[in-house]
């Protein structure tokens, strides 16, 4: 016998089957050069993961590309205030002052009064007695006209006492965030709510209240006291 060619099913229906020496598919049946099998066995389960598979990658090349040319803004900020820390179930055993510093970049807020979505990454600290790493997702949720909302949430990582312990951490802020018309830098100054809850052998949570103030803004004295420097260094 010949090599193969393409099939015809007992309906009438044409499948795809490529010309071969073997049987195209488990179950097939040979009259004459012909292979014959039910239409939905000859085409298979690998066609149909293939078919998935492109539908998945230009899912992503979209998204992608998106996500790319969508309007996106980040900011930068200091935080500061009292928390309380406590051990194990407890949540205020003992007060700290707790700073911080977080950086976030959000997409999708092409005007004022725009929801928008993204990550922030944060580090901070309890009395100096700890480092705290986190980050995750966080969205900015228009509040009026003049007020802003943030939430954020994600893992974290406390070091302390050469000891370390993963956990997850969520803030939220109530403030301002003006929306830039002519740059990316979008400036953010307000209050600020943080919980931290450690699931190691520290064990240890940490809530914090205080105020963010703008990275860019706290920064000014010295970008001026440098640029003074560098003038009077010319002349």
């Amino acid at each position: 016998m010949g090599r193969s060619r393409r099939g015809v099913v007992g309906s009438g229906a044409v499948v795809g089957c490529a010309e071969r020496s073997q049987p195209p598919c488990a179950g097939c049946r040979s009259r004459g050069d012909l292979w014959f099998q039910p239409l939905p066995r000859c085409t298979g389960a690998g066609a149909a993961g293939r078919r998935l598979v492109s539908v998945a990658g230009a899912l992503v090349v979209l998204s992608l590309s998106t996500l790319a040319s969508a309007q996106h803004e980040w900011d930068t900020g200091l935080i500061g205030g009292i928390c309380g820390v406590g051990e194990r179930a407890a949540v205020w055993e003992r007060s700290r002052a707790c700073l911080g510093a977080r950086g976030d970049l959000l997409w999708g807020r092409g005007a004022p009064g725009e929801f928008a979505a993204g990550g922030f990454v944060d580090v901070g600290t309890a009395g100096f007695r700890d480092i705290v790493f986190e980050g995750g997702p966080t969205a900015l949720l228009p509040i009026g006209p003049v007020w802003t909302g943030m939430l954020s949430a994600g893992p974290l990582v406390r070091l302390r006492e050469a000891q370390w312990e993963p956990g997850v951490a969520s803030w939220a802020f109530i403030g301002r965030r003006p929306f830039n018309y002519h740059g990316r830098y979008a400036m953010a100054w307000g209050f600020v709510v943080g919980y931290e809850r450690g699931f190691g052998n520290l064990s240890g949570s940490t809530l914090t209240m205080g105020v963010q103030l703008d990275g860019l803004v706290l920064a000014m004295p010295v970008l001026f006291a440098v640029e003074g420097a560098r003038g009077r260094h010319s002349n």
